[in-house]
């Protein structure tokens, strides 16, 4: 009888935990099977060492000695399941990643593109590779590109991006990154191990999908038909590409320039 109440009063104690969402229902039933070994131990203790309990439930009629056992038992899984509660919450992986984001700071100078490839998608989580892909010619000379990888863990899709330094070779370098996109990825994740979201519904970045999209900021103009034999490549492997060249720079600078200057003015 004893144990069959302690058990009715676990349960209700469960139910209301998963109801607030404190615990999961899997949290509670762990800790539900783990704190019933507890309670059957220590009944098994009670009856084989009834004499060595306390006083107050020693001298007492067997009806007391029940109660008091009974309000024991319901402290005992109460304590127990808070604790193993926290215990579960323990960070054991990366903590998850705050997502929220801040207004940058006023930029003081024009905006550059290689520092336009760093802060642009701001509301997104970004991994820059400097130097993990170099392209080398025929004479020997080595292209060096820079690699990003954004991980938007609330839509959970990710999609890459490559800063293409000034050369004479951009349309060829554009040409052969599109059998780096793939490599760009996986080499992330290999490297890193990253989780966001909420507790037990968090995303890895292995679980984001790509979303086909394909970011190329070059610092030389492209013209017209190559921009079109790249936009081909890439469909052909289904590959969502956009340009970020000096046109999208001047719009940028453009845009700084009439915010900075109508503040300016005001002052």
């Amino acid at each position: 009888m004893t144990w069959r109440v302690t058990a009715l009063v676990s349960a209700i104690i469960a139910a209301w935990l998963v109801g607030s969402g404190q615990m999961t229902l899997v949290e509670v039933v762990i800790t539900g099977v783990i704190t019933g070994l507890i309670i059957l131990f220590i009944g098994w203790v009670a009856k084989k060492c009834w004499t060595s309990l306390p006083r107050i439930i020693a001298s007492a009629d067997r009806k007391r000695g029940i109660v008091i056992l009974i309000v024991l038992g319901c402290i005992l899984t109460l304590a127990l399941t808070y604790g193993l509660n926290l215990y579960i919450q323990l960070p054991v992986n990366p903590q998850p990643v705050n997502l929220q984001t801040t207004k940058p700071p006023e930029q003081a100078t024009p905006p550059t593109l290689l520092g336009l490839f760093k802060s642009d998608f701001a509301n997104v989580m970004k991994f820059t590779d400097e130097e993990r892909i170099g392209i080398e010619w025929k004479d020997g000379s080595v292209l060096h590109i820079k690699t990003q990888v954004y991980a938007d863990f609330p839509a959970k899709t990710q999609f890459v991006g490559f800063y293409i330094p000034a050369s004479s070779k951009t349309y060829e370098a554009c040409l052969d990154l599109s059998d780096a996109v793939e490599s760009t990825m996986k080499s992330l994740q290999k490297r890193i191990a990253v989780s966001a979201g909420y507790r037990n519904e968090r995303d890895r970045l292995q679980d984001l999908t790509f979303s086909g999209r394909v970011l190329l900021y070059h610092e030389e103009f492209l013209s017209i038909p190559q921009k079109a034999a790249i936009i081909e490549a890439y469909g052909a492997k289904h590959l969502d590409v956009q340009f970020r060249g000096p046109d999208y720079l001047g719009d940028q600078v453009i845009a700084w320039h009439r915010q900075h200057d109508v503040r300016k003015a005001r002052e």
